[in-house]
Order: structure tokens, then sequence, then C-alpha cells
């Protein structure tokens, strides 16, 4: 079986992105995600009737309505940070990019085969499947994707202990935290936190891997 290597991409989120200005404490109902097996999905589309477009104009458009879908999401195109100064967990909006989801288009003989993963501390399912349907309104200039998305507000719900509960959350499923070091000196990325799609095994394969910048 003959593999080819995929290609990593950056994608970047625009900068007139309205991303949070500090970090978003994880909440005790976040936390106990940090180290949870990764969501993943694999949508396997076959040119039938030669309806996919060729490859390259496939990726340039996933790739560009990623991008815009990506400005209405933040947590998804950034990082999770370790906080030693509380022992908080974050989603970091504002820092550099890292790997709290990534994407994968693979050509095979006859079809395109698209697969994502996500960090399951910012997002559940239902925020995965409103995710890809905004994408793929983004990518097919359906007017859905001026739908109102979805908030990153974690004081919405309110429990009893708050930041203390979090953090005790945190500890319990994750005690090993901060598990990789990276980010600026007073921060560490968990180290479950950096995702990257196995290669798809194709026969005549070839794929895009993508990641944010």
């Amino acid at each position: 079986m003959q593999t080819r290597a995929a290609l990593a991409v950056r994608v970047a989120v625009p900068g007139t992105a309205a991303l949070p200005p500090e970090p978003l404490r994880l909440s005790a109902l976040d936390a106990q995600w940090v180290t949870f097996p990764l969501i993943q999905r694999v949508f396997n589309f076959v040119d039938g009737a030669g309806d996919i477009p060729p490859f390259a104009s496939a990726v340039d458009a996933l790739r560009e309505s990623l991008a815009e879908t990506a400005a209405r999401f933040p947590p998804l195109a950034r990082r999770i940070v370790h906080r030693p100064a509380t022992g908080d967990a974050a989603i970091d909006c504002a820092g550099a990019g890292s790997e709290t989801m990534a994407a994968q288009v693979t050509r095979l003989r006859g079809r395109l085969v698209l697969g994502v993963a996500m960090h399951h501390a910012v997002a559940d399912g239902r925020s995965v499947w409103r995710f890809l349907e905004a994408w793929a309104a983004a990518c097919c200039g359906d007017a859905d994707n001026d739908a109102e998305p979805p908030t990153s507000d974690r004081t919405a719900i309110r429990l009893p202990g708050g930041e203390e509960l979090a953090r005790a959350v945190l500890h319990k499923y994750a005690p090993d935290v901060p598990m990789a070091g990276g980010g600026e000196a007073d921060e560490h990325v968990c180290s479950s936190a950096a995702l990257c799609l196995t290669a798809f095994a194709t026969r005549l394969g070839k794929g895009r891997r993508w990641h944010w910048a």
C-alpha cells in the first residue's frame, strides 16, 4: 500500500475576529474533559457524478471557509493553557495558536475524505456539529453562516464553589498538569491539547493537514 505524507498547513484566523482579551477559565463542567479522548469525525464524499471539485480547489475552499468560521468560534482556534499562579486551566484566545482543533482532507480514488478532531474541553457534541454546520455553510456561501454563534461566557452557569471547584475538578481528572512545557514562561500548554490527526493510510493518497496559525 502506497502512502504519501500529508502536508501540514497553518490556517490564520482573520485579524478582525472578536477574540476575548483575557483567557477563558475552564469551568468545573469543562475541566473534567482535559484528558478525555478527542472528539473525532470523518466524512467520506464519493464523487459519483463528478460533483466534487478538483482537489486543489476543494482544499482552497475548505481552508478559506475554515478561517472564516473559526473567527466565530474563538476557542476552537486557540489553545488550552495551565496557569501556575492560580492552578487554573484556561482557553487562551489571544496568545499564539496551538492545536485544540485539527482537520485533514485526503484525496482517494474517486472520493474526498475530511477528518476533524477537537479537544473535548472546548466543545461538546452539539458544539462540534454546530461548528461543522457553520463551516459547511461558509464553504457553500449559505446564509446560515450569518446565524448567531454559540457563547463562550463561562459565567452563564454558576456552580457552588466557582473557581475553587473548577481547580479541584481539574486536579482530580488531570493531577499531573502541566503535562508538557510550552508557551510563555508563566504558562504551559497541556499536552492533551496538542492534537494531530493520524495520517490516512491510503493507496494513491495525498492530503492536507490543517492547524491554527
